[in-house]
């Protein structure tokens, strides 16, 4: 008898790179065990016959029915700091495969941040209906353990983008940035582009959601003479950051790309999502400021001409007083010293924890899907 197939529900078909790297490292771990699954995507003309398009009400039905188990793969599907709307449309979605009595999984996926109570309510109703719950940093998995009793269905598992490849690379003078479009018209961002390349800093911009934001973005790179470019995978990505020496992101994956390329990101933590992954890289490796949060760029921009001027009192033979080279290093490491006493640096380290974490998960779902 043909084994049902796994529907994988995430933000798919959008174009989005982190979305779309976690997507492609899952169905190749899938197809290398043989393993069936279909994707629900925003249109199925990418993922061939495997997709099932959101606007097709029948087949949608139909794919649900005809799956051994829903996986939500990656992503931070359950919030409503982004879109209400999009978390009802989860909630309804995972409710009806559970009424029909499919098991529903979470894997290497985040929870909030939430706009008001009655969000937070949605989602610890819904909680207890999942199966197994891979939750993709430190405080995901507390937040969902308080909420669950017991919490044995509850494990770390996370983001799968960090069983990609680490790429290291001589580093530049090259701030990278990683910026959404609703922060073109903020005036720091601007003073940034504007005085960093008198600070001897060549300026590039990633776009990581080219559909959503990159005729904006690329735009504010043309008007400030910077570069830019919107790639289409991490690879791609990975050239560029992996020779910057210093990377500012306001994406998730903008952090997680950064530090597989053992570049120093500033990460702003104006969602909860991505404050949550300085907080868990943090506790991996204190005082390592692989992954620094600021709130936002007027703090990176102050913190970038405090750095300028203490390289540029040492380099004069003035020197610069303990207080001031504090406050420069702090939250801007040189990316030159990284390795640690058994000459693995801390990038590596990190990253290596994760990965375990990671791949003990799924070997675990693997061995419910098997048994299911």
């Amino acid at each position: 008898m043909e084994k049902k197939p796994l529907l994988l529900v995430g933000y798919f078909g959008f174009g989005n790179l982190g979305d779309e790297e976690a997507l492609r490292i899952f169905t190749e771990r899938l197809c290398a065990r043989g393993i069936p699954y279909r994707v629900l995507s925003r249109s199925g003309e990418r993922k061939g016959g495997r997709a099932v398009t959101r606007r097709d009400l029948l087949s949608l039905k139909k794919a649900i029915c005809g799956s051994s188990a829903m996986v939500a793969v990656g992503g931070n599907l359950l919030q409503s700091e982004s879109s209400f709307r999009s978390l009802l449309c989860y909630a309804v979605l995972f409710s009806y495969a559970e009424k029909r009595g499919i098991p529903l999984f979470l894997y290497g996926g985040g929870i909030g941040g939430f706009r008001d109570g009655r969000s937070e309510r949605i989602v610890r109703h819904l909680l207890p209906r999942f199966s197994y719950l891979g939750l993709r940093t430190a405080e995901d998995l507390l937040a969902v353990k308080a909420w669950i009793p017991g919490g044995s269905r509850c494990r770390a598992t996370p983001d799968l983008c960090f069983s990609l490849p680490e790429k290291d690379a001589k580093k530049e003078n090259l701030l990278l940035l990683i910026p959404r479009k609703r922060s073109v018209g903020d005036p720091w961002l601007g003073e940034l582009m504007r005085s960093a390349p008198a600070m001897g800093w060549r300026i590039v911009i990633a776009a990581f959601h080219p559909k959503e934001d990159g005729a904006v973005l690329s735009r504010l790179a043309a008007r400030y003479g910077a570069g830019f470019f919107a790639p289409r995978s991490y690879e791609e990505f990975a050239r560029v950051c992996a020779v910057a020496r210093i990377s500012v992101s306001e994406r998730f994956h903008g952090g997680v790309f950064s530090l597989l390329c053992h570049t120093p990101c500033r990460l702003l933590t104006a969602s909860d999502k991505c404050r949550r992954l300085c907080d868990t890289v943090e506790a991996l490796a204190p005082e390592e400021g692989l992954l620094c949060p600021f709130r936002n760029y007027r703090e990176v921009t102050e913190r970038m001409r405090d750095m300028y001027a203490s390289d540029k009192a040492k380099k004069a033979g003035t020197g610069c007083s303990r207080a001031a080279e504090g406050v420069a290093n702090e939250g801007l490491p040189s990316a030159d010293k990284k390795e640690t006493g058994d000459g693995v640096s801390g990038f590596s380290r990190v990253i290596s924890l994760l990965r375990t974490a990671e791949e003990e998960s799924f070997n675990e779902c693997l061995r419910l899907w098997e048994e299911g």
